[in-house]
């Protein structure tokens, strides 16, 4: 079978509809939206891990309220087995803590995570709309301060 991922809006419902409607050997992602907030995407993302389902909750920068949060929301991932995350910056217009981009997030997730956690990044860094993709991706990566290994 086609193995396959599907990405899910965390609204009332969602895991019973999905529970009943796809298959355990599917991948859920579960985006982090402004107006939803990071609570609904792990509540959602928690109880479909409970379910069976593989899930990739999105870890929305601008909607992590503070490094104690982050640290609950990834012991909470942890002890729910789920094993990646999706860094990004998000679309809210402000932060509502400390975190503006998916950098920023990434790095604390390493830190508190100690690389145990697969992390996915978005490839679109902001600048993208003044500079060609490659350049702009390429800066980026340059400027971070990667931890090594």
């Amino acid at each position: 079978m086609l193995p396959t991922r599907v990405e899910i809006v965390p609204t009332d419902g969602i895991v019973d509809a999905v529970g009943k409607a796809v298959p355990t050997d599917t991948t859920i992602s579960i985006p982090c939206l402004p107006h939803h907030g990071i609570v609904p995407t792990l509540r959602a993302a928690v109880q479909l891990s409970e379910l069976g389902y593989t899930v990739v909750p999105h870890l929305a920068a601008k909607c992590v309220e503070s490094e104690q949060q982050l640290q609950g929301i990834l012991r909470n991932r942890e002890n729910a087995g789920i094993t990646e995350v999706f860094a990004i910056g998000g679309d809210a217009t402000q932060s509502t803590g400390p975190y503006a981009t998916g950098g920023e997030l990434l790095r604390d997730i390493v830190d508190i995570t100690s690389g145990r956690v697969r992390v996915g990044v978005a490839g679109y860094p902001r600048d993208t709309r003044t500079s060609p993709v490659s350049n702009s991706w390429r800066r980026w990566w340059r400027s971070r301060n990667w931890p090594a290994g």
